[in-house]
């Protein structure tokens, strides 16, 4: 009688620990397995955004920059202009440079359209400005266009802030 009381209790013991195992590997695999179906998931959604960052910022480019080349109004650059272009190139500044591109170029007779794409760069903590995450998209394109005395080649870079794209580099190169 006692061998079997015995017996009974180990095998009781050995059954709770058995099974504990089990339960705490099936949640452990389904850990992994929703991490990895998430992240793929994310992975996914970037992708897509991704693109239409390209899409939308590519617009954008191809919008602005003939109408900044166009009659080398500085106003033009100015009012697509981020408020760090601004405070590093004064107005003064923009405008002899146009005056300089102007008088050399001359106005503008075709616009070859704009090659590049843009970025989606992440920051954690004290490289944010607004909290602990952030996500800062920026893009950047090339493009060629022809002027009455000669072609130029225009590099653009943008940031997106407030849904809103602003140039914050402008170079024409001639």
């Amino acid at each position: 009688m006692e061998k079997e009381k015995i017996a009974e209790e180990v095998q009781v013991g050995y059954d709770n620990k058995e099974t504990k195992p089990k339960k705490s590997l099936i949640n452990k695999k389904f850990m992994i397995r929703l991490i990895v179906v998430s992240s793929i998931v994310i992975f996914l959604m970037l992708i897509y955004a991704a693109t239409k960052f390209d899409e939308k910022s590519h617009a954008y480019a191809d919008i602005a920059i003939p109408a900044i080349v166009a009659s080398w109004n500085s106003q033009e650059l100015i009012s697509r202009a981020s408020p760090e272009f601004i405070k590093s190139n004064s107005p003064e500044k923009v405008e002899l440079m146009f005056d300089h591109h102007s008088n050399k170029l001359g106005r503008v007779k075709e616009y070859k359209g704009s090659q590049g794409g843009s970025e989606m760069l992440f920051g954690l903590g004290w490289l944010c400005q607004q909290g602990f995450l952030c996500l800062t998209i920026t893009a950047e394109y090339t493009a060629e266009a022809v002027f009455e005395k000669g072609s130029a080649e225009i590099e653009i870079e943008m940031l997106l802030r407030n849904n809103r794209w602003e140039i914050i580099h402008l170079a024409v190169r001639s």
